[in-house]
């Protein structure tokens, strides 16, 4: 039985599998009470949608501690999946880039949904986040604990970050009303507002009885320019029609990139993981979304627009 492999981390700690789960609306509630009283208000609303009443029955717990940004280094990442992929990878992938990774050490547990042991770090983390981190930072972090091994690293993984430093501005951001969060830059509002198109989006996959996924591979530009592959390597390229590309931007647009996990997991064997990565300005968002995981509806509505996308404009030319 093949597991489709999600990147997580090195731990130093094991997870207890008894661990007590959030299981009724009031429990979930407390929760949030909790949060509510413990962090200001920016804070909670960052993290506030991953508070829920239930949660699968593979997480042992879910948590927002305190933390402190340890080492901050450059890395070689993959966002493919095979066994050669990753950090780090030894695979021929053409789609390579640096990243940052992160050396975290936990503290104190703002709150858990559980009893489970949390994990005391996190070594070579790596960082796809749009705000710079710097060693020595404190921040807060959201976290899952899994009750069985997710990856050879480990059984965690970290959902979102956000500077402790933004949740206590100077005078001067407060004075200004600025409301800046950790991993976005605060928007133009209003109806003179407008949303910055991206650069390039690209979809592909892994996963499936062969290991690489629904065979599908599109990558598109700013300027409508469009390529696609199919399982057996048939390549297309040419231009999107103008009214396609504009539903493509609006699509890219709708979706909250600050929120945007890093992954959507799903339980069951193999199941296909979608790669999205987007660049925007001078940001790139990469996540991967089992296909039974959940993600957000404007990011899976972006994914279904992606996947009829490649069958409408997929038209190899023939051999010969």
């Amino acid at each position: 039985m093949r597991r489709t492999k999600m990147l997580c981390v090195t731990l130093t700690t094991a997870v207890s599998l008894a661990a007590l789960l959030v299981s009724s609306p009031a429990q979930a509630e407390d929760l949030a009470k909790r949060a509510k009283a413990k962090l200001d208000d920016q804070t909670y609303q960052f993290f506030k949608d991953e508070i829920k009443d239930v949660y699968p029955d593979h997480v042992a717990a879910y948590a927002i501690v305190k933390a402190k940004i340890g080492a901050v280094n450059d890395a070689l990442y993959c966002p493919l999946r095979t066994s050669k992929c990753g950090l780090n990878p030894t695979c021929n992938h053409p789609n390579k880039k640096t990243i940052k990774t992160l050396g975290i050490t936990i503290g104190e547990a703002v709150i858990s949904s559980s009893d489970a042991a949390l994990p005391k770090q996190f070594q070579d983390y790596a960082y796809f986040g749009n705000v710079a981190l710097a060693k020595g930072e404190d921040v807060y972090l959201s976290l899952y604990v899994y009750k069985h091994q997710v990856t050879k690293g480990g059984n965690s993984h970290i959902s979102k970050i956000r500077r402790i430093s933004d949740a206590n501005p100077t005078t001067k951001e407060a004075e200004a009303g600025s409301g800046k969060t950790p991993t976005e830059q605060v928007p133009a509002k209003g109806k003179d507002a407008v949303p910055p198109e991206f650069n390039k989006v690209i979809l592909g996959s892994s996963g499936g009885l062969t290991g690489k996924g629904d065979g599908r591979w599109i990558s598109v530009s700013g300027d409508g320019k469009i390529e696609t592959r199919a399982m057996h390597g048939e390549a297309a390229s040419g231009e999107l029609k103008p009214d396609d590309l504009q539903e493509l931007k609006k699509a890219v647009a709708a979706v909250d990139w600050a929120s945007v996990q890093r992954d959507y997991p799903g339980r069951g064997a193999d199941m296909y993981t979608y790669h999205l990565s987007v660049a925007i300005g001078q940001a790139t968002h990469t996540t991967n979304i089992n296909e039974l995981g959940n993600p957000p509806e404007k990011l899976n509505a972006l994914l279904k627009l992606l996947r009829n996308l490649h069958k409408r404009y997929h038209h190899p030319k023939p051999k010969g």
